[in-house]
């Protein structure tokens, strides 16, 4: 039986035992970080985000194909591949291509598309799902519900497209999938969690309409400054909430993960927005060389030694605990050597 997004952290090994890995278990690949809507907390909607990230761009194919062929130089297929970070994917003018690539490179056991589902037309539909036949593996549909009331969801997207609209394209992708009875295409919404009502109203509507309906905890995006991007979406005892959870010693992304970004450049996880632990860039190094490398080693012992406020990406980072399978926070730097 396929799983369910949420249940794929069973299962699994102690990471501690494991580490350090040859061939990461996830890579997220972003093919653009342009996006169409403009939510409030998101940093890339920042006045001066350009200032970090240089410009907005599509991943060209020719460099996302470059990717796909170094990853074969790890000695195992790697676990997942994440094909958004920042921007929208579905935004990507040749994000098919990308996906058919992706698929025949034969790279991984799992594919994961994180979209606000806007785009996500019956065309669009169509295309992924019989793309996705061909695929071995299992491809999961993540849709990001920024709210499900449609004064609120303008207010956090300043975008003009309805709650209904995003409403309707899931409901056909997962009407299409059935009928032409895709079986390797699992879908996941989520919403942030509004304590109020809310999450009810949300839940209700979406266990309807695809495999799994989720309420998930907002982290802050903190940089070195810790501006406070959630503050107009909650209120400030929400937020007190929301930054007082205990963070592990270790942070798990840097020995498990890898994010190359729309314009080449690698960071160590999926929070780092301003780039502050950039790891490399795939047009200089290759992916192993990066993962295998001393700048990624060099945070990796930071941490392990109790040193992640040495690090501006890391020292405010309040994203959520990791699962406790994933808990390192014992190892010890010889480890490293």
């Amino acid at each position: 039986m396929l799983k369910k997004y949420s249940e794929l952290c069973q299962e699994r090994v102690l990471l501690k035992d494991t580490v350090p890995l040859e061939t990461p278990f996830a890579l997220h690949i972003e093919p653009t970080n342009w996006c169409n809507f403009k939510c409030t907390f998101c940093p890339r909607n920042n006045d001066d985000f350009i200032n970090y990230v240089g410009s907005f761009c599509h991943m060209d194919l020719k460099l996302f194909s470059k990717i796909l062929n170094e990853a074969k130089q790890f000695p195992e297929k790697i676990k997942v591949i994440r094909l958004y970070y920042l921007g929208e994917p579905l935004m990507h003018p040749n994000f098919i291509p990308m996906l058919k690539m992706l698929i025949a490179a034969d790279i991984t056991e799992r594919i994961e598309i994180s979209t606000n589902a806007s785009l996500l037309t019956k065309e669009l539909t169509e295309k992924i799902l019989n793309v996705t036949q061909n695929f071995n593996g299992l491809l999961y549909m993540r849709y990001s519900i920024y709210s499900v009331i449609p004064s609120k969801n303008k207010k956090i997207t300043k975008s003009f497209i309805s709650p209904e609209i995003i409403y309707s394209n899931i409901a056909n992708f997962q009407q299409r999938r059935n009928a032409l009875k895709v079986k390797n295409v699992i879908t996941y919404a989520k919403m942030l969690d509004s304590y109020d009502d809310e999450n009810i109203k949300f839940l209700n509507l979406y266990n309807k309409i695809v495999d799994e309906a989720m309420i998930e905890q907002p982290h802050n995006w903190d940089s070195e400054d810790k501006r406070n991007l959630l503050a107009d979406v909650y209120s400030s005892e929400q937020i007190e909430q929301i930054n007082s959870l205990k963070m592990p010693k270790v942070c798990s992304f840097l020995f498990t993960t890898m994010c190359v970004l729309s314009d080449g450049t690698v960071v160590s996880c999926c929070i780092d927005w301003s780039r502050k632990n950039v790891i490399g860039n795939v047009l200089k190094n290759s992916l192993k060389e990066i993962w295998n490398g001393e700048k990624l080693k060099n945070l990796r012992l930071l941490h392990v030694k109790g040193q992640r406020s040495m690090l501006s990406a890391c020292k405010y980072c309040k994203r959520l605990p990791c699962h406790p399978e994933d808990c390192l926070d014992d190892i010890t730097a010889e480890i490293l050597e």
